[in-house]
C-alpha cells in the first residue's frame, strides 16, 4: 500500500451471522509535487464465532510515509496489530459434535455444587509493533542500492482455566487450607510471550546488457522471553498472586551474505546462479514450563547454492530446470525436545531440489 499517484479513499464494511462485522478503510494524498505521499489503513474484525467461545477480535493498522524523487525513494512504515481470539483448538469428541456441533470444552469446569461452569477469558491475545525504513537509490544508470531496516516488538498471552493440576507440576508444594492438604488444585493460568526483533539488509543491484548482478546481506537479531504465571489458585495457602513458574529466553543471530547473478546470450534463454553463506547463533537459558533446563549454545554454518536455465520459445512456451540445496537449522520446539530426551543431538536438515517444468502464459490464460 502506499504510492498511488492521486489522492484516495475508500470505506468497506460487512455484517454477517453470530454478531460479525468486518470493516476497513484507508486513505492516502497521492504523490504531492514535493514528492512526499502518505497512506494509511485500518481493518477490524469482530465475531462471536459459530462454537462457545470462538470469538475474534481483531485491529490492524498501517500507515507509511513516502519521499520520491527521481532517483531515489524513501518510505517509513508503521504497522500495529491486536488479536484476542477465544480458544478452540481441544476438540471434541464425535458422540458430542452428534448432540451439540457447537459445543467447545475450552475452560469447562464444575463449581462446588457440581454444576457446569465456564471461565470467560480462555483466550489468545497478541499484540505486534512493526517499524520499517526503506531506502532505494539509483547510483547510476546501472547501479541500485536497496536498504531495508525493520524493528519488530511482540507480546503476546494465551489463559486457561484448568482442573486438577498437581503443584509439583509448578514447583510448588502441596497447599494445607483449612487443616486439610492438596496435593491438587484447580488453577487459572497465564502463558506468556516477548519478543524484540531486528533485522537489517543491503544489497547492489547491477543491470547492464546481458548480465544481471546481485551481491547483497543480511544480518537479524531476535530476543525473546517466554514465561508462566499462575493468577488465581483455588487450594491457596501461601502462593502470590502472579506466580511465576518458569522463565526461558531465547537468543538468536542470523548473518548471511549472498551473490546472485544472471546471463542472458540470447532474448529467450537466460542462465542464473546464486549462492548464500549463513551463519546461526541460537542460544537459549532458563526453564521451560514442565520446569526443564533449557539452557544451551547452538551454532550452525550453511552454503546454499542455486542453479539453472529458462528458455522461452514460441511467444507463450517456456521449459526451465534448476537445482538448488539449502539448509535450514531446528526449530525452537525441536531444540526443546531433544533437551528433555537426554540431550540427544538434533542436527539441521538439508534440501536437495530439483526441478523441471513447462510453462505456458498468456494475456488470457496463466
Amino acid at each position: 500500500l502506499g504510492g498511488k499517484p492521486k489522492p484516495y479513499a475508500d470505506i468497506s464494511t460487512a455484517y454477517g451471522q453470530y454478531n460479525t462485522l468486518l470493516l476497513s478503510g484507508a486513505a492516502g494524498t497521492g504523490i504531492m509535487k514535493s514528492g512526499l505521499s502518505l497512506d494509511a489503513r485500518y481493518s477490524y474484525v469482530k465475531s462471536d464465532g459459530y462454537i462457545r467461545n470462538g470469538k475474534v477480535d481483531h485491529k490492524n493498522i498501517y500507515a507509511a510515509l513516502s519521499h520520491y524523487s527521481d532517483r531515489q525513494l524513501i518510505r517509513l512504515i508503521y504497522m500495529n496489530g491486536i488479536q484476542h481470539t477465544g480458544i478452540t483448538w481441544e476438540g471434541i469428541d464425535p458422540s458430542m459434535l452428534a448432540i451439540n456441533r457447537r459445543y467447545n470444552p475450552a475452560g469447562e469446569y464444575k463449581d462446588d455444587n457440581g454444576n457446569t461452569r465456564y471461565y470467560d477469558n480462555e483466550t489468545d491475545n497478541y499484540y505486534s509493533n512493526i517499524g520499517q525504513l526503506i531506502y532505494t537509490r539509483y547510483l547510476t544508470n546501472a547501479l541500485t542500492l536497496n536498504v531495508n531496516l525493520s524493528y519488530n516488538h511482540g507480546y503476546g498471552y494465551y489463559e486457561n482455566y484448568k482442573t486438577g493440576r498437581k503443584f509439583s507440576e509448578f514447583g510448588l508444594q502441596n497447599q494445607t487450607v483449612d487443616g486439610t492438604t492438596y496435593k491438587k488444585s484447580d488453577l487459572i493460568r497465564r502463558k506468556l510471550m516477548m519478543n524484540h526483533l531486528y533485522v537489517g539488509g543491503v544489497n547492489l543491484k547491477w543491470e547492464k546488457d546481458k548480465f544481471d548482478f546481485t551481491l547483497g546481506s543480511m544480518y537479524s537479531y531476535y530476543d525473546g522471553t517466554h514465561y508462566g504465571r499462575l493468577l488465581w489458585v483455588k487450594f491457596n495457602q501461601n502462593i502470590p498472586v502472579g506466580y511465576e513458574w518458569y522463565r526461558n529466553n531465547a537468543d538468536k543471530q542470523d548473518m548471511n551474505v549472498f551473490l546472485k547473478t544472471e546471463y542472458k546470450p540470447m532474448t529467450n534463454l537466460s542462465i542464473f546462479a546464486e549462492v548464500q553463506e549463513r551463519y546461526v547463533d541460537y542460544r537459549m537459558k532458563g526453564i521451560d514450563d514442565d520446569l526443564t533446563n533449557l539452557s544451551s549454545k547452538n551454532y550452525y554454518s550453511f552454503i546454499n547454492p542455486k542453479g539453472g536455465i529458462s528458455y522461452r520459445f514460441a511467444d507463450y512456451n517456456e521449459i526451465y530446470g534448476s537445482l538448488g540445496i539449502s539448509n535450514r537449522e531446528p526449530l525452537r520446539a525441536d531444540l526443546k525436545e531433544s533437551l528433555k530426551e537426554g540431550g540427544i543431538p538434533i542436527t539441521s536438515e538439508r534440501l536437495y531440489d530439483y526441478e523441471l517444468g513447462y510453462k505456458y502464459a498468456n494475456a488470457t490464460i496463466a
